[in-house]
């Protein structure tokens, strides 16, 4: 199957940003996993997480988790006592590769699995104040964060050593914490409900809220850290905001293409698009500047309120919805950018030779376009198999590059191969070769 790529891009003079977004509607494939088409124990996914192995453990509302490796599904529940609730709200892995999950109710707790052994903490055998453990984390030291709903907010420093910060002891706002996100500086930025969000540096306490900031709304679901310290709010109910320290922008269904301003969940990926789940809003995904929405009249998505969202090493994109099992958008992360130069619109088309060539293991292609028209430009290897398409939407007259990434592609050998531009009548072949 064709392996769609994406690279960053960087805006030069002459040049715009095409945001092609719009041709993952035209390759997408979409798989769902639910109740009626595998082992999958509940419609409600509350997170996703990836292992060293590239298997899937998956929680639900009400079927504990599920591991998926691809092929088996191994379901861990209440069943011999595994879980002490089936109310999963997070499930995370650690550095070394153990399973931390978190229980809802008074009955419930945090289990640490790893893979051999199970330990269960609650309120009666440890330092945690509260069974109702809603998000987990780790910082840069190796430190468990919990948060819990009604018990303020947890470290754990793995040596049997717990330390509760809660609204009696801390300057924590509200003791029904939603998220924890640890920014590069080791500090913390924890969302709560109805309290808004606060900053934590170990010692300070800043609180973030409507009535002194311009916050939107003081429940906080979900916050991710850009690579330039730009923090990325989902609100339920206020929209999306951007806080750079200093300034706020909020964006929402007045201002933007979001369908809904109640908002889930809010994650970055590696090529810094931001996708955003919300109540009936469905799947937004957002590069700062331009929008796409997929939801279930636009597109196979299973259900318009996704929760959770997680990308693996092939780019895959993981969504767990509220209602709709588990989606996987493949080669959901492969967005395509090209750059159009605006100046001296050819008369002509024109596919140019790769450079640099041999190349490892990048490398540019340059083309022109004499009419508006559709576009295609693929890769193949000797023997005719197609192993990525670079190009694949319409495209109006004008100068454009792209960029092929071998290293994004598993397993793709040394040697000869060849890209392809098709347009209406107009097609061009050359030869480039991949060093490693």
């Amino acid at each position: 199957m064709a392996i769609l790529m994406m690279n960053k891009i960087k805006i030069a003079s002459l040049f715009v940003l095409l945001f092609c977004i719009n041709s993952l509607a035209q390759d997408s494939i979409w798989i769902n996993y639910n109740r009626n088409n595998s082992p999958i124990p509940g419609y409600w996914i509350t997170s996703i997480a990836i292992d060293f192995d590239g298997s899937k453990w998956i929680s639900t509302y009400s079927g504990g988790v599920v591991k998926f490796d691809g092929n088996d599904w191994t379901i861990f529940d209440t069943t011999g006592s595994f879980l002490p609730n089936n109310l999963v709200w997070s499930v995370n892995i650690d550095s070394e590769g153990t399973k931390w999950i978190g229980c809802g109710t008074n009955w419930g707790g945090l289990v640490r699995y790893d893979g051999l052994n199970k330990t269960t903490y609650n309120n009666s055998n440890s330092g945690l104040p509260n069974n109702h453990v809603h998000s987990i984390t780790f910082d840069n030291k190796g430190y468990l964060w919990i948060g819990t709903l009604q018990g303020g907010l947890v470290r754990y420093d793995r040596d049997n050593e717990w330390i509760v910060y809660s609204t009696s002891n801390s300057g924590l706002p509200g003791d029904e914490v939603l998220c924890i996100t640890i920014d590069s500086e080791n500090d913390k930025w924890i969302g709560t409900w109805f309290n808004g969000f606060v900053f934590f540096d170990g010692v300070t306490w800043i609180n973030y809220d409507m009535n002194n900031s311009p916050l939107p709304h003081n429940t906080v679901t979900d916050i991710t850290i850009d690579s330039e310290n730009n923090k990325w709010i989902a609100t339920e109910g206020g929209g999306l905001v951007k806080f750079d320290g200093t300034n706020w922008t909020i964006f929402d269904t007045s201002n933007s293409n979001l369908k809904s301003n109640n908002l889930i969940s809010v994650d970055l990926d590696k090529n810094s698009n931001l996708w955003i789940g919300s109540t009936s809003g469905g799947l937004a995904i957002f590069d700062g500047v331009n929008w796409k929405i997929y939801n279930t009249e636009n597109s196979e998505i299973s259900d318009d309120s996704p929760l959770c969202t997680t990308f693996d090493s092939n780019g895959d994109v993981w969504i767990g919805t509220w209602g709709g099992g588990v989606n996987v958008f493949k080669n959901g992360l492969n967005i395509v950018s090209v750059k159009k130069n605006l100046n001296n619109l050819p008369c002509e088309y024109t596919l140019s030779q790769n450079y640099p060539n041999p190349f490892n293991p990048s490398t540019n292609i340059g083309f022109r376009i004499a009419n508006f028209g559709f576009v295609t430009i693929k890769v193949y290897d000797v023997l005719g198999r197609e192993v990525a398409t670079l190009v694949n939407e319409e495209k109006s007259a004008g100068s454009y590059e792209v960029e092929f990434d071998a290293s994004d592609i598993m397993n793709l050998a040394s040697g000869i191969y060849f890209y392809k531009l098709q347009t209406g009548s107009f097609s061009d072949t050359k030869k480039f070769i991949l060093i490693k």
